[in-house]
């Protein structure tokens, strides 16, 4: 799958404000291991699903849907990217599937730091929400 960033802050390559490699910026060492995300305002990313996804051809057969482990895996995998953050040094505190994903579907991955020191994310196709869930440090 490829994902791709859109949340207006930079060139989406971690580079931009808020990406937790400053000092005193209150997010953490800014090594990626940290406790804490990067204090960034709601980001975005988009996600395209590809239709030969291997995923697809045991789940289901008839009517193939994207199972939520792989959705949550490739959400994870942009939030952490996005974030600067290690995902072994987080724990998933909630994940709630909402609707089916479709092979080919485009996914709109969108995630915040909260001020409770969690990151919230919600996956939409188009206008439907697919997934929401939260990141915490253990």
């Amino acid at each position: 799958m490829s994902a791709s960033a859109g949340d207006g802050t930079g060139p989406g390559d971690g580079t931009g404000p808020g990406d937790g490699t400053g000092p005193g910026d209150g997010t953490g060492p800014g090594d990626g291991t940290g406790a804490r995300a990067a204090a960034r305002p709601v980001a975005c990313a988009t996600l395209d699903v590809p239709r030969d996804h291997p995923a697809f051809a045991g789940h289901f057969p008839a009517f193939p849907v994207l199972p939520g482990a792989s959705l949550l895996d490739q959400a994870l995998e942009i939030i952490c990217r996005e974030r600067g953050i290690d995902v072994t040094c987080w724990q998933i505190s909630s994940a709630k599937f909402l609707g089916a994903v479709r092979p080919g579907e485009r996914l709109t991955v969108e995630h915040e730091a909260a001020r409770d020191d969690a990151v919230r994310f919600t996956v939409r196709c188009g206008d439907r929400v697919v997934a929401i869930g939260s990141l915490s440090a253990p």
